[in-house]
């Protein structure tokens, strides 16, 4: 078995692309082999911040900010799917900021999330990317406000279509 983790979902700082693995030396072997060859090395600023971060009196705030913003943002997440549940269906995530959104509409996900982009400027990545059709994946991990905006641009374009628009 091996255990990933990284700064970028919990900690809320996917930009410093620092993440660690735990598990059997063979595993782990072959896995650093596999990322020399698609990075160089880590940042020095990127390591200091994450050294900072990780450390015991930042890293319980961190966390601490983290868990807030899930609790305030999966019940905005919830009763947006229970407004539009002719078109939306969630499985609740177990353990993760991140979900898996199913839409009932005839398009696919990487052809609704470009017109969502261009439409709506919401950035969000379709469920073809991970093989699951007729979802998108989002983060709930946001400010009500900010969910709810993006919910309602989402929830506009979705209703054009349904009208074949």
């Amino acid at each position: 078995m091996v255990a990933l983790n990284s700064l970028s979902k919990a900690y809320g700082l996917p930009g410093l692309r620092t993440g660690w693995a735990v598990g059997p030396v063979d595993i782990l072997e072959s896995m650093w082999r596999r990322h020399e060859y698609t990075t160089i090395s880590s940042t020095l600023l990127g390591n200091k911040l994450a050294e900072i971060v990780l450390s015991p009196a930042v890293h319980p705030k961190v966390i601490a900010r983290t868990r807030t913003l899930i609790r305030a943002g999966y019940p905005v997440l919830q009763q947006f799917i229970e407004d539009h549940d002719s078109l939306l269906s969630l499985v609740p995530p177990q353990a993760s900021a991140m979900s898996f959104i199913h839409y009932d509409l005839d398009i696919s996900s990487i052809d609704l999330v470009e017109r969502l982009r261009k439409d709506q400027g919401v950035l969000v990545i379709p469920g073809d990317h991970f093989g699951v059709p007729n979802h998108i994946r989002l983060s709930y991990a946001l400010d009500p406000a900010y969910l709810r905006a993006g919910f309602t641009r989402i929830a506009n374009t979705m209703n054009e279509i349904q009208r074949g628009q």
